[in-house]
């Protein structure tokens, strides 16, 4: 046998549960291995150390007498009545932050800020064009008017 298997059939060689060739097999390894000779010694220690295991009596009763204490504990506690505080601070505290949240949803839906002014569409592209104007020239170049160009040409030459 190899040591691995020594060590796990150590508790079945203890409790005698090992065929008559394998403890014969066994008991030749342990001649030979000092190290699960140790092994062996250490485990049947911590079992003569822990006794034999007692098995706890039957009780045909036990779950009727656990639920019956546990239901009367429970009436106990619902016969109290809650306090005053929990009974209307409670509802009214839930209510308060409910209506607190509402109100800061609607002021993020909003964006945050009512007195923004309507912006018309031709002034949102001369601000288009602008910011673009200035990142395309960045060597503080004399800026000319884009909007001039784009957008307020007469020149219908093209559309010939």
């Amino acid at each position: 046998m190899k040591c691995k298997e020594i060590q796990y059939r150590i508790p079945e060689y203890l409790e005698g549960q090992l065929s008559e060739n394998e403890k014969k097999a066994f008991n030749k390894h342990l001649e030979q291995c000092n190290d699960c000779k140790e092994l062996l010694a250490q485990v049947s220690h911590s079992m003569q150390y822990l006794g034999k295991k007692e098995s706890i009596p039957y009780q045909p009763f036990y779950y009727t007498r656990l639920k019956a204490r546990m239901e009367k504990r429970q009436e106990a506690v619902s016969a109290a009545p809650a306090p005053m505080w929990k009974r209307v601070l409670q509802p009214a505290a839930y209510t308060f932050f409910l209506g607190v949240g509402i109100y800061i949803g609607i002021l993020l839906g909003s964006g945050l800020s009512g007195n923004q002014q309507e912006i018309s569409q031709a002034e949102k592209e001369k601000l288009e064009l602008d910011a673009y104007a200035e990142s395309a020239f960045m060597n503080e170049m004399e800026l000319e008017s884009l909007t001039s160009t784009f957008i307020l040409t007469n020149d219908t030459s093209y559309e010939e």
